[in-house]
């Protein structure tokens, strides 16, 4: 498990191909991490690669790299971005105490390749290390152009009286392949629904929660290369008059980029040769064609960063045995303390609102034969924190 959590806005969002923009990155330790490497005169580095080019998976072009704008939140940082012509990457790398708070780096004045979809390589070195961890999957982000647009995602009515739909309209272009959305309440499952292509509104469910935050997702093929954006809103419940104390803001309030992460993204479960394997987008990366073992995936382990919705889809064959789902809820949470599990199989849906410190663990299915798909999407509240994933051949149960 990595020592921090990232957050990520892009400024425009998504960032517009043959323009200036700005990527924000949001470094966050981990809670509980050990303060083995916390000393003063202590540096941290921290690494953001991305491809370098002309084409539609690049970010920018070579030219570009050196007329870009670096900066840190602490004072103490220096900061820097080099390009390597044998990887075609460019890396900005950024030294730091360890950030107890936090640490924000903006990438700024990025001049904008041509419309597509690029990934950022994120990395760290601890102090008095030469080696890279891992510090988050590759992240995809969109490069629009004035053929795709999805903006503005809002509610008619960001407040409706309890057992009442609401109504969300949004912004989009012509000619995008699907609309996904998912949402959780405070106290209720959720659900999950994929929309007409052509929609620019939706009727909601009727909502009988305090606040019910819906996460819709837009999927375009630009140029060949299939881009996902998703956009945010929360529509609140009117239950009755509630009186506060004085509420006091100090220092800034932000809000960071809330696209999903996709754990498993429609990853087709089959049989190759004897082994069970999986073939698909897993933590961002594509498997390879032939399938990878799913005892190289299983037992899968995670700690919830914050709070936030688990969705899950599986469609197709049956399980001979289910997928196991265990949550072991934080001593701090409304289920102090209990333990959950969920026996997921074709034809399972489920939205599941998690409270920050959730011990998640995934069990391997069984089946043979069969094709059947599997989608596992994390939805941080306020953000874009991902789950940090373990793999582990241990069968004890996560704490």
């Amino acid at each position: 498990m990595s020592d921090f959590t990232l957050g990520y806005i892009t400024d425009p969002s998504p960032l517009q191909a043959d323009a200036n923009g700005k990527i924000t990155i949001k470094v966050q330790p981990t809670a509980g991490n050990p303060s083995a490497h916390v000393g003063d005169d202590s540096l941290y580095g921290f690494h953001i690669t991305f491809p370098v080019g002309t084409g539609e998976g690049d970010l920018t072009t070579p030219e570009n790299v050196h007329g870009i704008g670096l900066k840190a939140s602490d004072p103490k940082a220096t900061a820097a971005v080099g390009l390597d012509k044998d990887t075609h990457t460019a890396t900005v790398s950024v030294s730091s105490p360890f950030p107890k708070k936090g640490l924000t780096i903006s990438i700024k004045d990025i001049r904008v390749g041509s419309p597509g979809e690029f990934k950022l390589t994120t990395s760290y070195t601890r102090p008095h290390e030469t080696d890279r961890r891992v510090l988050d999957t590759p992240r995809p982000f969109a490069k629009s152009s004035g053929a795709f647009y999805f903006s503005n995602l809002k509610a008619d009515q960001p407040q409706v009286e309890s057992g009442k739909e609401g109504r969300l309209t949004w912004n989009a272009s012509d000619h995008m392949d699907s609309y996904t959305v998912d949402w959780a309440g405070t106290s209720s499952a959720g659900g999950s629904r994929t929309l007409d292509a052509k929609a620019v509104a939706w009727t909601t469910p009727k909502l009988d929660d305090p606040a019910t935050t819906f996460c819709l997702t837009a999927t375009a093929t630009l140029h060949g290369a299939v881009v996902r954006h998703s956009l945010w809103v929360t529509v609140f419940g009117r239950r009755g008059m509630a009186r506060t104390g004085h509420l006091q803001a100090l220092g800034t309030v932000r809000i960071t980029d809330p696209r999903p992460q996709y754990v498993f993204d429609d990853v087709a479960l089959t049989t190759h040769q004897v082994n069970r394997a999986s073939a698909g987008v897993f933590e961002d990366q594509t498997l390879p064609a032939e399938g990878k073992p799913l005892s190289e995936i299983f037992p899968l382990s995670c700690l919830t960063p914050s709070d936030g919705a688990l969705l899950i889809r599986v469609t197709g064959d049956p399980f001979e045995t289910p997928l196991q789902l265990t949550a072991r809820y934080p001593s701090e949470s409304a289920d102090s303390g209990l333990t959950k599990e969920w026996g997921i199989t074709a034809g399972t849906s489920l939205t599941l609102p998690l409270p920050t410190g959730t011990a998640l663990e995934f069990t391997e299915p069984a089946y043979m034969g069969g094709e059947r798909r599997l989608t596992v999407h994390w939805a941080a509240q306020g953000g874009h924190q991902p789950l940090a994933l373990a793999h582990t051949r241990t069968t004890g149960r996560t704490s």
